[in-house]
């Protein structure tokens, strides 16, 4: 199955759930333990099975009409499959955790949702990152060794994007982070100063270096998950990445390991605070990446189009070569 076909059945699966979504009569009441949420208009189970509200309906609306929208080819295939795999993988892990399976009261996402949302991930994964056929494998042996050769100066070309990654990576966690940061202690959500040089544990490294250089960690994560999506889905599935993945890593494995509670303590306006501040970082990646990473791609699409023409004309044998071949041709024919 083509990923195109895949985003076509997704699409016309999810736009048809929003749209049942939208009907009262096939919505179970919740029962009384059903988490609470701040959307009660047309929250219920659907046929009896999952938790829906009218925001859990909107995104089922939106991703159908997304999926529909790449298979007419009015966005890239593969990038609707990356971005859903990431999406609704977030949306399982969240649907298993107590405090997040409402995604802060605003959607329902636990129940049998989470098996759905599980299920969605995986088979999106799998279309969004297999390896896809490349027609220049069709071609015979010695083309494919052409090909594996790439010219020196595209090689050189490709080298000052890629450096420049790293150093937008590294920079998200230092600008956009502790930007982000700085507004929520100018307006009272969190007493913590922003660009703090406080020494962190267990090394002694100042906070703002520690987030520079973990910045950078998960931005080769982040780099290898979005690789291949176009550019404004590069910044939408970077800012979702930062705001979920780096979060529940700092609540239920840094900040056990540095003696402090889970979650932080499972406040809600403390815990807001790391999404917040996270998102601001995949945002500033995204950013980095989508920029610096589509002018690596046009930089190398120059080497590609001088490679090529160096396939066109085939390969070539050493002048000298050619001309004792062509003297023993002569002997052989006169013999």
């Amino acid at each position: 199955m083509k990923t195109s076909t895949f985003a076509l059945f997704a699409g016309i699966a999810y736009l048809g759930a929003g749209l049942l979504g939208l009907v009262p009569a096939l919505l179970t009441p919740p029962p009384p333990d059903a988490p609470p949420t701040s959307f009660g208009l047309l929250y219920g189970y659907l046929l009896g099975l999952f938790p829906v509200n009218i925001a859990h309906t909107a995104v089922h609306l939106l991703i159908g009409a997304w999926g529909i929208a790449a298979w007419r080819g009015l966005s890239s295939p593969v990038s609707f499959a990356r971005g859903t795999a990431l999406l609704y993988g977030a949306l399982a892990v969240m649907g298993m955790i107590p405090p997040l399976n409402t995604v802060f009261g605003w959607i329902p996402i636990h129940g049998n949702d989470i098996w759905l949302h599980g299920a969605t991930a995986a088979v999106a994964a799998y279309f969004g990152w297999r390896n896809e056929i490349v027609h220049a494998e069709r071609r015979g042996v010695r083309m494919d060794r052409r090909h594996g050769m790439e010219p020196v100066m595209r090689e050189r070309r490709s080298g000052f994007p890629d450096r420049r990654l790293a150093h937008a990576r590294m920079m998200a966690g230092v600008f956009f982070h502790q930007g982000a940061a700085a507004l929520l202690h100018a307006a009272g959500f969190t007493p913590r100063a922003p660009y703090s040089f406080a020494a962190t544990q267990p090394w002694g490294v100042p906070l703002v270096w520690s987030l520079a250089f973990w910045g950078g960690v998960w931005g080769v994560v982040l780099a290898a998950a979005v690789r291949g999506l176009d550019r404004f889905a590069v910044v939408g599935a970077s800012l979702l990445f930062g705001a979920i993945l780096p979060t529940l890593v700092a609540w239920f494995v840094v900040a056990p390991l540095k003696g402090q509670p889970m979650a932080a303590g499972f406040v809600p306006a403390a815990m807001m605070i790391g999404p917040i501040v996270n998102a601001a970082w995949g945002l500033g990646t995204g950013l980095g990446l989508a920029w610096f990473g589509h002018g690596a791609e046009r930089l190398s699409g120059r080497g590609e189009r001088r490679h090529g023409a160096t396939d066109r004309r085939g390969p070539r044998e050493p002048v000298v070569g050619e001309r004792r071949h062509a003297i023993a041709d002569r002997r052989l024919a006169a013999g």
